[in-house]
């Protein structure tokens, strides 16, 4: 099954996030790349790779924090742990 992350992310959603583009990278939530990239994604096959390359930094980031404040630890699981 081939299925979009998000099935919503194209026609007027798409074109709203393209020109939007500019003003979430000048509030932080997106760099001036990924806003370029967004922008600039002519295929929707282009456009969900750049959505999802989005949603992995933000997620990386809140992982990281989630980490450093000490509410997920950094440790891999190990067979023992997860049984």
């Amino acid at each position: 099954m081939n299925q979009s992350l998000n099935p919503d992310t194209s026609g007027r959603r798409r074109k709203g996030l393209q020109e939007r583009a500019d003003d979430m990278a000048k509030s932080g939530r997106l760099t001036d790349e990924e806003a370029e990239r967004l922008r600039s994604a002519g295929e929707p096959g282009e456009f969900d790779e750049v959505i999802r390359s989005i949603r992995v930094r933000h997620a990386g980031a809140r992982l990281g924090a989630a980490v450093e404040d000490g509410s997920v630890t950094g440790r891999r699981p190990t067979a023992s742990s997860t049984a």
